[in-house]
């Protein structure tokens, strides 16, 4: 394909990249960058239908600032998609069925797309960590794998998410027994959910993952001034993303740590595991367009 079509789809925003492809027959392709852009959510299995405008929108968009025709010139472009909430076999075909008429058109989990732009396509690991938790492992043969990614409700220990949510509890169950505020943590979140019943309702109320995630950067904070239910909730969290670390199988591969919380959990993770976590050379738009110049396309999940 003479057009390459990036997308980075997530539950708040996506982004997609637009490249073309350039060299002869004996020189190897380079990718030039034509355009970038912004749109809103991309969840399929949330939002199908908000999922595939922003998807015919960043593509309007970036056709028309490069001189191409969105409907005529479609069949020259390969897409590839890494979106939340796209694993279903029925919200992955039904994603596909409504997009532009696209050359080639694959969908994958937004694990896959960083794993494969972790190490710009190279056999690595990948623990990526923010609201929710993923991790996802790129063997030699060009086959992923992901593990976790079950959400804050069912698993994913040491997200903002699962964070924030231990950090509550143990708020309430403090409540409940009367105890003074004193601690770091007990007087951080009695600002921001209240001291009383009624404010601490209130804010249960209008709580999301987003919402509980954003308790954990004070989370690190409060542990490194010394409460301890804080430095407990952390070292279960440690406890569980090495846990996914080993069920990764690095074997002596690269181990990249990425995502919004990766800088404040890698001093504690790297002093567990003994090795170093990297930060990613690409994120998931530099492994989508990797995958959309890939032929054959390699087997995805």
């Amino acid at each position: 394909m003479e057009f390459l079509l990036g997308l980075d789809g997530g539950g708040t925003g996506s982004r997609a990249r637009l490249a073309q492809v350039r060299g002869s027959a004996t020189q190897a392709p380079v990718l030039e960058e034509l355009g970038s852009a912004e749109a809103g959510p991309c969840n399929a299995t949330t939002d199908l239908a908000g999922a595939l405008g922003s998807a015919a929108e960043l593509w309007s968009h970036l056709a028309s600032s490069c001189g191409l025709d969105p409907l005529a010139d479609a069949g020259r472009v390969s897409f590839v998609a890494g979106c939340a909430g796209i694993e279903e076999p029925d919200v992955r075909a039904a994603f596909l069925s409504g997009l532009p008429a696209f050359g080639r058109r694959l969908v994958t989990s937004d694990g896959v797309t960083a794993v494969y732009g972790a190490a710009d396509g190279a056999a690595c690991s990948l623990l990526q960590t923010g609201t929710g938790l993923i991790g996802a492992r790129l063997d030699p043969t060009g086959s992923a794998r992901l593990v976790s990614g079950w959400g804050w409700w069912a698993g994913d220990a040491g997200s903002g998410a699962w964070l924030g949510l231990m950090a509550l509890r143990a708020y309430l169950r403090g409540f409940d027994r009367g105890r003074p505020r004193l601690s770091p943590m007990s007087r951080g979140l009695a600002e921001h959910i209240g001291d009383d019943r009624v404010s601490i309702l209130r804010w249960l109320r209008s709580s999301t993952a987003r919402l509980l995630a954003r308790l954990a950067p004070e989370l690190f904070e409060w542990a490194a001034q010394g409460d301890a239910e804080a430095q407990a909730i952390l070292e279960r969290g440690a406890d569980s993303l090495c846990s996914l670390v080993a069920a990764l199988e690095p074997a002596g591969d690269p181990l990249f740590l990425a995502g919004g919380l990766g800088a404040s959990w890698r001093p504690l993770l790297q002093a567990r595991l003994g090795a170093e976590l990297q930060s990613p050379r690409g994120g998931p738009l530099e492994g989508a367009l990797l995958l959309a110049a890939a032929d054959p396309a390699p087997p995805l999940p």
